[in-house]
């Protein structure tokens, strides 16, 4: 087990993690433009705001590093990677944008960059 691996808390994390407002959703879609388009959310758990997108109709595609996290999250419509941002299996441009939730502190700072220059096209 490394740091930030919450893997063996898979089971008591889904009955103990709060959800988002709605209005932080809401407010990060008008802030961006989009509407129902390709997202990633990385650090996904068992799919919090994974499934707060989803809702609103997005192409999801949820990456964790938890195989146990995973299954927890109960979202067929979800595509599900395992992976982290610095490592996981999306093709460059394959979204057009990428979220967390509150997963950011885990990620490498250089990997930011990277995620931003190939894996989702920037905002014009």
């Amino acid at each position: 087990m490394t740091i930030g691996d919450f893997s063996a808390q898979a089971a008591a994390y889904g009955r103990t993690r709060p959800g988002y407002p709605e209005p932080l959703l809401d407010s990060l879609l008008a802030e961006a433009s989009v509407d129902g388009d390709f997202v990633v959310d990385f650090g996904a758990g068992i799919g919090i705001f994974t499934r707060m997108l989803a809702n609103r109709g997005f192409n999801v595609t949820a990456v964790e590093p938890s195989k146990e996290m995973i299954p927890r999250a109960d979202l067929p419509r979800v595509r599900w990677v395992q992976g982290t941002f610095e490592k996981n299996s999306l093709s460059d441009q394959s979204h057009l944008w990428a979220v967390e939730a509150q997963a950011f502190d885990w990620a490498e700072v250089s990997s930011t960059q990277e995620l931003r220059q190939s894996q989702c096209r920037s905002f014009n």
